[in-house]
């Protein structure tokens, strides 16, 4: 059963009133994942839940992981060294 299937499956269960209300995704959100419930604790069946999510993220959001250019990982660039260098290792 997914998590939404077990969440309307326990609303259901309780007989709550839920209500889901995206807010205003700061951008370091995924969206539709859970910001907060109201209220906890102990509920009377019947009771009104407020289910906040986040939004999409703003458009300009997408984080900067700094240059493309200057990413580690694997490069078709053979460089110019022949792999004998004569350097101290870090000492």
């Amino acid at each position: 059963m997914t998590g939404d299937a077990r969440f309307a499956d326990a609303a259901e269960r309780y007989r709550l009133e839920v209500a889901v209300v995206p807010t205003e995704n700061p951008g370091d959100q995924a969206a539709g994942t859970v910001q907060d419930v109201a209220p906890t604790g102990s509920l009377p069946p019947g009771s009104d839940v407020t289910v906040t999510t986040w939004g999409p993220p703003p458009p300009d959001a997408v984080p900067d992981d700094g240059d493309e250019d200057e990413s580690p990982g694997k490069s078709d660039d053979k460089g110019e060294g022949n792999g004998k260098g004569k350097g101290k290792g870090g000492k």
